[in-house]
C-alpha cells in the first residue's frame, strides 16, 4: 500500500517515528509537517526553526521515544523540539557552517551534528 503526499512546498528531508505511525518531514518554508503513514493525511505543522531570516531547514530526526524531534537549518542552527507541545526546548548555534545531517544515538541521549566547520 502507498499514500502519496503533496504539497506546495520542497522537502528537504523526512524521518519516519519509530513506531512507523508518522512522516515527520523538513520544509524549505522552516516549517516541520506531520504525517500519518496509514492515509497520508498530515497530522500537524509546526515551526522547524526559531529563525525568522529566509532559511530552510535541512535535516530533521525523531529520538528513540517519538518525543523529541531536531532539525538543522541553513541559519547553522539545530533546533530540538518537544513532538507534543510543538515547543522548542534547545537551541544549539555554535557551528560556523551549515549542518548538513544529524542524528540522535539509540538511547536518545546524544545528538550528533555533521557541518562544514
Amino acid at each position: 500500500r502507498s499514500n502519496n503526499i503533496v504539497e506546495k512546498q520542497t522537502f528537504y528531508d523526512l524521518v519516519i517515528d519509530h513506531a512507523r505511525e508518522l512522516v515527520n518531514t523538513a520544509c524549505q518554508d522552516r516549517m516541520i509537517r506531520v504525517y500519518n503513514t496509514q492515509d497520508g493525511k498530515r497530522v500537524r505543522t509546526c515551526k522547524g526553526s526559531m529563525s525568522d531570516d529566509t532559511g530552510y531547514l535541512v535535516k530533521i530526526d525523531v529520538d528513540s521515544s517519538g518525543r523529541y524531534l531536531a532539525t538543522s537549518c541553513s541559519n547553522k542552527c539545530v533546533y530540538i523540539w518537544d513532538t507534543i507541545t510543538t515547543e522548542c526546548v534547545a537551541s544549539l548555534c555554535g557551528h560556523s557552517e551549515i549542518v548538513t545531517d544529524l542524528k540522535f544515538s539509540h538511547d536518545g541521549h546524544h545528538l550528533y551534528s555533521i557541518s562544514g566547520d
